[in-house]
C-alpha cells in the first residue's frame, strides 16, 4: 500500500503508512541467532568478542591458489546479505581465481545488529574475522551501502588492506564541514531520486512485490538496460535477488532501521583516511565507481569522495544508473585488482 500510494502521489496515505512502518521497525522483536539456519544455506559464522554473531559466506573459485590468488572481502548493499555472493553465478570471480569472503552486515541476514555503532566500528568486526581466518592482507570492495563499509575497513585497518573498491556508494552526509547533508535535501538533483529510493526500500521491505516488479516500477529505464545485459539469464537473476532480499530480512527489519541511522551519522573517520599510508609508506589502491544517471546515490556523492581523496581512481558509467552495480560488478572487480 505504501509503495503504490507513493507512486500514485497520495502523499497523505504515504505519510500514514510511514508512521505505521516506523512503529513496526521500532517494536518488532528480532529473532535469535540460529547457527543451523546459517549453515543450511552454506554460510559460516563467528561469535565476536562482544558476544554478537557475524554471518559470512565464501565464494572459492576452482582456480584459486592459496598464497598466490587474491582474497577479497566483499560487502553487500541494502536489501541483500552475504548470501548474495553465492546466490548466482560469478563468472569473473571464477576466471580471476578469487576467494571472496562475504559477511552479512550488522542487522542483515543472521548477523547481529550492533546497536549505536558508527561506521568506523565495523573495522573491529572485520579484524576479528581476518584473525580467525588467518588472513593477513586482503582486498576489500563493496557496492552501494557495502561501499562505505569497504571504506571503513580500509580506513581503520590500513596495514591489512591492499585494494579498496567503493562502487556506487555514499559520501559522508553529516559531520563534515562541507558535507552534502548540510542542506535540507542533501542536493539530490530531483524528486525522482526520492521516488526511486523510497520505491526500492518500501516495496521489498513490505513484501508486496518481488525485486523484478519493484525495479520495473522504481527504475523502468534501468531495468531495460539490465534486461539487455543479462539476456536469457535475467529472470533467474531477479529470482535470486528476491530470495536474497527476503533472507536479508529474515530476523526482522532492524538492519533497515540501522542503515538509515548510520548513513545520517558521522563516519568516525575522514575520506582521506581511506588510503592511509601503511607502515611501509605505500597506500591501498582505490577505485570508485559512479553511475551518471544514478538517482539513489547520485554522482555528486562520488565526486565528493574523489575531491577529498584524489588518490582514488574513478570509473564513471555516464549512461547508466545505480544498477550499473549489477552489470559492471565483475568488470569493476577486475579493474580494482589489476591496479
Amino acid at each position: 500500500i505504501l509503495f503504490e500510494s507513493f507512486f500514485a502521489g497520495k502523499m497523505w496515505c504515504t505519510f500514514c503508512f510511514c508512521i505505521i512502518f516506523a512503529i513496526y521497525i521500532l517494536f518488532w522483536p528480532s529473532a535469535s541467532f540460529d547457527a543451523a539456519a546459517v549453515e543450511e544455506n552454506g554460510g559460516k559464522w563467528l561469535q565476536l568478542q562482544d558476544g554478537r554473531y557475524l554471518e559470512y559466506f565464501e565464494y572459492r573459485s576452482r582456480k584459486y591458489v592459496p598464497e598466490k590468488s587474491h582474497v577479497v572481502l566483499f560487502f553487500h548493499g541494502t536489501m541483500n546479505s552475504g548470501y548474495s555472493c553465492i546466490a548466482r553465478p560469478r563468472p569473473t570471480w571464477e576466471e580471476l581465481g578469487l576467494l571472496v569472503i562475504c559477511p552479512s552486515l550488522p542487522g542483515w541476514g543472521w548477523s547481529d545488529l550492533h546497536a549505536g555503532r558508527v561506521l568506523a566500528d565495523y573495522g573491529n568486526d572485520i579484524q576479528q574475522l581476518l584473525d580467525v581466518l588467518e588472513l593477513d592482507k586482503v582486498a576489500v570492495a563493496g557496492s552501494s551501502l557495502g561501499g562505505i563499509h569497504s571504506a571503513a575497513v580500509a580506513a581503520t585497518l590500513p596495514n591489512r588492506v591492499t585494494h579498496v573498491g567503493i562502487f556506487g556508494s555514499l559520501c559522508p552526509l553529516v559531520g563534515v564541514a562541507d558535507g552534502p547533508g548540510r542542506g535540507l535535501w542533501w542536493r539530490i538533483p530531483s524528486w525522482i531520486g526520492f521516488r526511486s529510493l523510497l520505491g526500492w526500500v518500501s516495496s521489498v521491505t513490505l513484501g508486496l512485490a518481488n525485486v523484478q516488479t519493484m525495479l520495473e516500477r522504481a527504475m523502468p529505464e534501468e531495468i531495460e538496460q539490465l534486461k539487455a545485459f543479462w539476456g536469457p539469464n535475467f529472470n533467474n537473476t531477479m529470482d535470486s535477488l528476491t530470495v536474497d532480499a527476503r533472507r536479508a530480512h529474515i530476523r526482522g527489519w532492524h538492519g533497515n532501521a540501522d542503515t538509515s541511522r548510520l548513513v545520517w551519522s558521522p563516519w568516525g573517520f575522514t575520506v582521506n583516511n581511506i588510503t592511509t599510508p601503511r607502515a611501509d609508506g605505500s597506500r591501498p589502491k582505490c577505485l570508485i565507481s559512479s553511475g551518471g544517471t544514478d538517482t539513489v546515490n547520485p554522482p555528486f556523492m562520488q565526486e565528493y569522495l574523489i575531491k577529498w581523496n584524489p588518490s582514488c581512481k574513478v570509473q564513471n558509467y555516464t549512461d547508466e544508473g545505480h544498477l550499473h552495480l549489477m552489470m559492471r560488478g565483475g568488470e569493476l572487480m577486475e579493474m580494482l585488482l589489476s591496479m
